[in-house]
């Protein structure tokens, strides 16, 4: 098998996960949270966060280092469509991830937190963006975007 297919193969399957991960957030995810609950969603969300890293090093590995050339990514609007998307999922994840994390360790074990309604908000968003962007996939691997 060739080294190309193999980066493609890990590239889809971390981006899989990584969506699993926030969609597995936006079921966990409540109005109001116990201690408990805020773990196990920050569990997610460090998934999320791992397997995000995961997927831009074989993206970056497919646009410059294996398979097609550079410039085939990197003069298809489609591509940078699909790219600034995913890095705006990745600052939109930001402002849960901080307040999992944060919310977490300052409630008390019985103690409940209610969850701001933009950080349900922002999940969905992310879940989302993060749908539009096999589509863009799947339109630029049908050879649209591509500067002529």
């Amino acid at each position: 098998m060739n080294l190309y297919l193999v980066f493609r193969y890990l590239h889809i399957l971390f981006l899989f996960l990584m969506v699993g991960s926030v969609v597995a957030q936006q079921f966990m995810i409540a109005k109001e949270m116990s201690r408990r609950e805020l773990n196990r969603i920050a569990k997610a969300d460090l998934w999320y966060g791992v397997t995000a890293i995961i997927v831009v090093g074989m993206g970056l590995t497919l646009w410059f280092g294996v398979g097609k050339p550079a410039d085939y990514y990197t003069y298809n609007h489609l591509f940078l469509l699909k790219t600034g998307l995913f890095i705006m999922v990745g600052l939109l994840s930001v402002y849960p991830t901080l307040y999992f994390r944060n919310t977490r360790k300052s409630l008390k074990e019985n103690e409940k937190a209610q969850v701001p309604r933009m950080v349900i908000l922002v999940v969905r968003l992310e879940l989302f963006l993060l749908l539009i962007i096999p589509l863009l996939a799947v339109m630029m691997a049908s050879g649209m975007g591509a500067v002529n």
